[in-house]
């Protein structure tokens, strides 16, 4: 008994040290990184990241090579701004990897790296 109450005190140890990127996030699915028409990838975004500059982070990742780690200039077409983004794809293959996109101002994107 003391060992499942030692694990579940863990867990929710865990759960609350989530990043603060957690809060807010929002999903989208704007992107021209998928072949068939009108369908879009879905897209996990902070609450300062709208959607279509999300889809703009995926489609410059997907232009710049789905590398491990990625780091460019995305424009948002909400601040018609250019902002520097990181991302950093982990997992050891792309169908069970993410990648996790951030910048300043609170800019963070995370999706899946799988495109046709």
């Amino acid at each position: 008994m003391k060992r499942i109450i030692a694990i579940a005190i863990a867990a929710v140890g865990f759960i609350a040290a989530a990043p603060a990127a957690a809060s807010g996030n929002h999903w989208c699915r704007q992107s021209k990184a998928l072949s068939s028409p009108g369908s879009g990838w879905p897209i996990l975004a902070a609450a300062n990241t709208s959607c279509p500059f999300a889809g703009n982070i995926l489609n410059a990742y997907a232009d710049g090579g789905q590398l491990r780690f990625w780091q460019g200039q995305v424009r948002s077409p909400v601040t018609h701004k250019r902002y520097r983004v990181t991302c950093r794809r982990t997992g050891s293959d792309f169908a069970h990897g993410k990648v996790t996109c951030t910048g300043a101002n609170g800019i963070w994107a995370r999706f899946t790296p799988l495109f046709n």
